[in-house]
């Protein structure tokens, strides 16, 4: 497979799910071997996808420096997979990307309706040579030898409203359109009953039923895409959040009750013993 990006540019604004505020990115192409990278606009402060590790979050993928913070990039690193696009400019304005419908749909739509360009470079792979497992509690996720792709095993056992859950689904990288069609275009989600506390805590202050299906009184607020949907965004968020190694992972992965905070531990602990792992 042969790394990619974007013709044009592409412009996203929205409301920062966390934040609240009105948030704008703008998307540039880059050539090969150039990653994925955000830059603060103003202060042009970077974060290089692959190098970068993000802080200990369990609501989203934060970025973080001394001067600039940014937060909930997995919806756009988990299109930017499931098109096979590895070389991007993304330059915030603020501190968020926007969450759009919740999804990583809109970002695909804009990126497939300005079209992508074939580099000619090889991608990066990322193949995992051992078994690797991080446990947390009742949080576990696993990683396993695999060459023909990606497989995800993806169980909940919380909160109720999901207990005993569970959803499974392999990917080829040369042909992922079922993955963008059943997949990234599932919705981010949350508990009515959970509103209140998160956003006591400077959390979910953009949180709406036009980017988060939410669950009360024992039932869905929104019609569902499909009856798993939250499970499937479970997948979505993994995805993007593994592609934070700089490269297409190669593994089976087995996941329970995991969130971005165990993601961020297994990227870590990969990053400190690349004996488990080899690019190729």
């Amino acid at each position: 497979m042969l790394q990619k990006t974007i013709l044009e540019k592409v412009f996203f604004e929205g409301v920062g799910i966390h934040s609240g505020k009105n948030e704008k990115i703008y998307c540039y192409p880059a050539p090969a071997n150039h990653g994925i990278v955000f830059e603060h606009c103003m202060t042009k402060i970077r974060f290089v996808v692959g190098d970068s590790v993000p802080i200990e979050t369990d609501c989203a993928t934060v970025f973080d420096q001394k001067t600039w913070r940014l937060s909930t990039v997995e919806h756009l690193l988990a299109a930017c997979a499931g098109l096979g696009i590895d070389n991007l400019m993304v330059c915030v304005e603020g501190g968020e990307i926007p969450i759009l419908d919740g999804s990583s749909l809109l970002f695909i739509n804009k990126f497939l309706e300005v079209g992508l360009k074939t580099l000619g470079t090889s991608v990066r792979y990322i193949r995992i040579l051992d078994d690797v497992s991080i446990q947390q509690g009742d949080r576990s996720i696993e990683l396993k030898p695999y060459d023909k792709g990606i497989s995800f095993s993806v169980s909940m056992t919380r909160p109720d409203f999901l207990k005993n859950e569970s959803y499974s689904v392999s990917l080829n990288y040369e042909d992922q359109d079922s993955f963008c069609r059943d997949i990234l275009p599932a919705r981010t989600f949350g508990d009515f009953n959970q509103w209140d506390y998160l956003k006591e805590n400077g959390l979910a202050l953009g949180a709406s039923l036009d980017n988060a299906i939410v669950f009360k009184d024992g039932r869905w607020i929104q019609e569902l895409q499909w009856e798993n949907e939250p499970i499937r965004h479970k997948v979505l968020d993994i995805y993007g959040d593994m592609f934070l190694l700089g490269g297409f992972l190669c593994a089976k992965i087995k996941a329970c009750n995991s969130g971005h905070a165990l993601h961020r531990k297994l990227i870590l602990y990969l990053k400190q013993n690349p004996s488990l792992w080899e690019t190729f």
